[in-house]
């Protein structure tokens, strides 16, 4: 969460001082991060649901 408001923060500053195409630069780069910060949470639980019942052998999900 305090990653969300430093982005927050830079992007503000971004935009006060007017320059839009780092704004917009700045704002399409941080989506594609959080995005991908997201996918990679989620691909990590995947891969250790498996490991969670321990007499279980490891399962592959897709």
């Amino acid at each position: 969460m305090t990653k969300l408001i430093e982005i927050w923060r830079i992007l503000e500053y971004a935009c006060k001082k007017k320059s839009c195409v780092i704004c917009l630069c700045l704002v399409f780069s941080h989506l594609f991060l959080l995005t991908a910060y997201f996918i990679d949470k989620e691909e990590e639980a995947v891969v250790l649901r498996p490991y969670h019942n321990k007499t279980s052998k490891p399962t592959c999900y897709e």
